[in-house]
């Protein structure tokens, strides 16, 4: 995937259905979700997904008597969300995240990620 193109509201809503699924889904079992999506549109979008390189088709299974494609995220949220959001806003988030309500357990959650990080970074320069 050489550029990241932002998604848009409905295409970030439909990657989100993928990126909390654990499994391949049809376009059906995506309009089926919690999505509010009717499947002529969910169809729509996935074919722009898979233009995009967001999905790929992972398979194709039978849904009741008709063949139907598998669809499955060909890009990771953490990847999508690292490209999209700049360092420096990244940083703005992060320092609200820490001084809003944030939990001991996940401000304990992150600094072990850092240390970890840290700790990785120390050994590469040596």
């Amino acid at each position: 995937m050489n550029a990241i193109q932002k998604l848009t509201n409905g295409e970030e809503k439909i990657m989100r259905i993928f990126w909390d699924s654990n499994q391949p889904l049809s376009a059906r079992e995506v309009a089926r979700s919690k999505s509010g999506i009717n499947q002529n549109l969910v169809q729509a979008v996935l074919r722009k997904l898979v233009a995009k390189k967001f999905v790929k088709v992972s398979g194709i299974t039978y849904s009741r008597t008709v063949l139907t494609r598998q669809y499955e995220p060909a890009i990771s949220e953490e990847d999508y969300y690292s490209f999209v959001v700049s360092k420096s806003t990244f940083k703005k988030l992060f320092a609200h995240f820490v001084s809003q309500d944030s939990s001991k357990e996940e401000l304990k959650e992150m600094t072990e990620m850092m240390e970890k990080k840290l700790k990785e970074l120390d050994s590469q320069e040596r």
